[in-house]
This record gives structure tokens, C-alpha cells and sequence, in this order.
């Protein structure tokens, strides 16, 4: 299916599958603790065949999630000192 992320005020990143959203989501991502407020996609690395998440909160992180991973697979947490209102990728590595 087509992968869509949400954040939220109830802390988490729900994974859904888009074609068929009356299942609910399809994966929980927990580690935030407050509001998620942005999430985005990593698509040059989607495109090579992985998955990439990035999600940032008012806890004042990012972090990047390997959604396809067992658990959600956190890889890294990026402490920025204030909310975090917008997170995107870059196009270079």
C-alpha cells in the first residue's frame, strides 16, 4: 500500500496504510514526549529501497525512525533545544 505518517497530540507517529485507512494504523512509533508536530519522509532513501522517518515534537527533538524495523526501529535522536515546528530532507547525504 501507500505509506502516509501522521503525528499527533497524543505523542505518537501513527503509520497508516492510505488505501485502506479503515484498518487504522498500521504501526505506532513511540519514543516522543510531546506533541508530535511534523513528520516527513526520507525520499531518496525511500526510492533505494529503505525508509526513512523523520518526526519532530514539542519535547524538543527529531527523531528518525526506520518504520519497516521491528518496534519502529528509533535510529537517532537529534536534541534541538525548543520545539521542533518543521523537519524536511535534504537532497545531499
Amino acid at each position: 500500500g501507500v505509506a502516509l505518517a501522521s503525528g499527533g497530540a497524543d505523542w505518537e507517529v501513527n503509520m497508516w496504510d492510505v488505501e485502506r485507512p479503515e484498518l487504522g494504523p498500521t504501526k505506532r512509533l513511540s519514543g516522543h514526549s510531546y506533541a508530535v508536530r511534523c513528520v516527513a519522509f526520507d525520499k531518496a532513501y525511500y526510492w533505494g529501497g529503505g525508509m526513512l522517518l523523520a518526526s519532530g515534537a514539542d519535547d524538543e527533538t527529531v527523531r528518525v525512525w526506520d518504520p519497516r524495523a521491528k518496534g519502529g526501529g528509533k535510529v537517532k535522536t537529534l536534541q534541538c533545544g525548543s520545539p521542533v515546528l518543521c523537519c524536511c530532507w535534504g537532497a545531499g547525504r
